[in-house]
């Protein structure tokens, strides 16, 4: 399995575990109002992450979470979404590509990572 999946199935397992605090945020983002129905949406090979997945995944793992989208042609990122756990996490960085149906999160790494 790769890690990506067992994350996602991390996350997924986390939340209908958890349903009655994140079964909302589930019927708001994917209209989905089973538990069970849910889970196995996004155990299908294909299913991105919403922003209700990156952020648990984040909470599951201590860490805080910013999500980028690059400006048109400017070759500038703008953050577009930030959830701080706690001051004392570190921050997961994340760019968001293509429209918002079916985009893409890549990891951005901290400037000192860039060149090890």
């Amino acid at each position: 399995m790769m890690y990506e999946s067992w994350v996602v199935w991390q996350v997924a397992q986390h939340i209908k575990d958890n349903w009655r605090e994140y079964g909302p945020f589930v019927m708001a983002e994917w209209n989905i109002s089973d538990r069970q129905e849910y889970y196995d949406y996004m155990s299908l090979v294909g299913t991105f992450a919403s922003e209700l997945e990156c952020t648990v995944a984040t909470k599951l793992h201590r860490m805080n979470l910013s999500i980028y989208r690059e400006l048109a042609g400017r070759y500038e990122l703008e953050l577009v979404f930030h959830n701080r756990v706690n001051a004392n996490y570190e921050t997961a960085r994340l760019l968001f590509t293509g429209c918002s149906e079916n985009g893409h999160y890549d990891v951005l790494l901290p400037d000192y990572e860039v060149f090890i």
